[in-house]
């Protein structure tokens, strides 16, 4: 079964399974750096918003020999997970119910050009700080909605007013951290499978580790790093989730730190996932963040 006849049959099987006044629709929804993904919505009567659930993970599923129904299952329990007990959709409407929800992530700016022009944001170094809206469904259930300029309307606000009340907001909601790389891999590896190598290397996330990079600019957090080492950092884009950070010493070589960030993007991170071939140098005397090399 290819991919267009797996859409077209769980749509089907999905409605059979649903309550009446419920309707199941398939969208291709645009995503980071312009990858477009197939995503089935589930709405309910009388309702204004509803969940997206992207279907390739679960093509994956039946191509590996996962049987349809079981298939099925799982996409009616994360639909169920994810669904709308206790959801305040008069946040998309009103917006002293969103301020409280605003927060900020970054993208890539060049990769992103095509929605950019659609939604507010800012520029900053190579990316662009864009909003969305944290959401929280059943079972505690978190997921999120893009912030795009016609919310801006409906709400009566600014650009510059979402970007004062996300960026005050994303360390609230989602607290930042930074954790050695050493710390990230025990328990995970034998101690004689350590040699110390990673002790100095920084992940810096947050609490989610969904779209975590922004993270790294909270108000403090390079700082409070970099007088933890002694030293300025090279920050490291390892995708849009995280950073990783390295203290500056004489033998840094930022031409080999940028191979290995573009062979890591080209090898290891997800197409949607990547945030920027570039390296960034933290300077702790003017704490100020600028790309070490300009393409």
């Amino acid at each position: 079964m290819d991919y267009r006849q797996f859409l077209l049959t769980i749509t089907k099987e999905m409605q059979d399974s649903l309550p009446e006044g419920e309707l199941v629709t398939i969208h291709t929804v645009r995503k980071n750096n312009g990858i477009q993904m197939k995503a089935m919505s589930v709405r309910r009567e009388g309702e204004e918003v509803c969940p997206m659930i992207y279907m390739a993970p679960f093509y994956r599923m039946y191509l590996l020999g996962k049987p349809l129904a079981d298939v099925l299952q799982e996409i009616l329990t994360l639909y169920q997970m994810s669904g709308g007990d206790g959801f305040d959709s008069r946040i998309f409407f009103h917006f002293h119910a969103a301020k409280k929800r605003l927060a900020c992530r970054i993208v890539n700016y060049d990769a992103n050009r095509d929605i950019l022009r659609r939604i507010p944001h800012r520029r900053f170094l190579d990316f662009a700080v864009v909003y969305y809206l944290s959401l929280e469904g059943k079972n505690r259930a978190m997921g999120s909605a893009l912030v795009y300029n016609d919310y801006l309307k409906v709400w009566e606000t600014t650009g510059e007013e979402i970007h004062r009340i996300a960026v005050e907001n994303t360390p609230k909601i989602l607290p930042g951290y930074t954790e050695s790389l050493d710390q990230v891999l025990e328990g995970l590896l034998m101690p004689s499978d350590r040699d110390g190598s990673a002790a100095r290397v920084y992940v810096i996330s947050n609490s989610s580790n969904f779209f975590g990079a922004w993270a790294a600019f909270y108000p403090g957090l390079l700082k409070e790093l970099a007088q933890k080492t002694g030293s300025d950092l090279y920050l490291l884009p390892s995708s849009v989730h995280e950073f990783l950070a390295v203290p500056v010493t004489g033998s840094s070589d930022v031409e080999e730190l940028e191979r290995l960030v573009s062979s890591m993007n080209h090898t290891h991170v997800a197409p949607d996932e990547v945030l920027s071939d570039h390296v960034y140098y933290y300077c702790r005397s003017t704490e100020r963040v600028t790309i070490c090399r300009e393409r």
